[in-house]
């Protein structure tokens, strides 16, 4: 095998794989990454068992060759040539990789257990047109999620009809997708930090609801998907997401309301008020010695309520200027 390409180009796209590698893992081929050179290009994958991850380039003026190598070796062998064209060279027992005088040297595996994809037929779930937009809302949406490994469902976002929706118990954030899907899927919070990182304009998703598989540009992400029951019906009952109350107020003012309020309660803990009036609202809190009022410009009729300043923050980060 010989291949020839800047060693920081690499390094690049390690630090996104060793997202998916467990480093405390005992079986020694799962800390590595597969390296696969073709005369056209080449592929560099991970997996740990549940997820694989793999990005193919376009290469050309490469000599074949398929090997795992030690992520962690790898990686720091890389960095040492900055940002330097190297020559990766390797015997069936060791890469080695070059640059002048400098050499770094890293004993390879071979790739006959490397654990490999079962068959899946999957069919298109999502075309994402806009990435940003998406990833917006998803990391709006995961705000969320429990992160309580005893209770996954409710650390995880679903995907439904045209919403993606996330609910910790007490809360509940939903966004609306731009195309209706055919069947609904759940999507671990692992998998969900994957997703934010990756999709960009023109990705797509494609499910059997028990696997989900990412393409992104020279990105591939498969995943086992979450094998359980939403309480999505329950949810979308008791929320009566339909014919709430609405009020209209200045994103940028109650931001800052909310701030001045949660520096005052930080401590007791306490939830905020809000106070519908003319032409606005009131948001209010108290401490154990003090209390503090911020009127906020706003239209429409809402009863009052009572909110935690953190949830209130949560809820209008993800919405528009008003």
């Amino acid at each position: 095998m010989k291949l020839t390409l800047k060693a920081s180009d690499l390094a690049k796209r390690l630090d996104r794989l060793t997202s998916v590698i467990n480093s405390k893992v005992s079986l020694a081929l799962l800390s590595c990454v597969r390296l696969t050179v073709t005369p056209s290009g080449y592929t560099v994958a991970a997996s740990n068992i549940d997820m694989w991850m793999d990005c193919a380039v376009v290469h050309s003026g490469s000599t074949a060759g398929d090997y795992c190598i030690g992520s962690t070796m790898l990686k720091s062998a890389l960095s040492s040539f900055g940002d330097s064209e190297v020559v990766m060279e390797c015997d069936g027992k060791t890469l080695t990789i070059k640059e002048g005088k400098s050499v770094a040297k890293i004993a390879v595996l071979g790739v006959e257990d490397w654990p490999n994809l079962p068959e899946l037929k999957l069919t298109e779930a999502l075309k994402i047109a806009d990435g940003a937009a998406f990833v917006d809302d998803l990391k709006w949406v995961s705000k969320v999620m429990l992160s309580d490994i005893s209770r996954l469902v409710l650390n995880s976002v679903i995907f439904s009809g045209d919403m993606m929706l996330a609910c910790d118990g007490k809360r509940s954030h939903r966004a609306s997708l731009s195309s209706k899907i055919e069947s609904e899927f759940i999507v671990p919070d692992s998998v969900v930090k994957l997703l934010t990182s990756m999709i960009g304009d023109a990705s797509v998703i494609e499910t059997d609801k028990t696997w989900l598989r990412l393409t992104a540009g020279e990105w591939t992400l498969t995943s086992k998907l979450l094998d359980g029951h939403y309480p999505l019906p329950q949810l979308l009952g008791m929320y009566k997401w339909d014919g709430l109350a609405t009020i209209k107020v200045n994103k940028a003012e109650a931001t800052t309301a909310k701030s001045a309020l949660a520096a005052m309660t930080s401590k007791s803990n306490k939830a905020m008020r809000v106070t519908p009036t003319m032409g606005g609202v009131i948001m209010s809190a108290e401490s154990d010695n003090d209390s503090l009022e911020r009127w906020v410009v706003g239209e429409g009729e809402l009863p009052e309520f009572a909110i935690m300043p953190n949830y209130f923050g949560d809820l209008i980060s993800g919405a528009g200027d008003l």
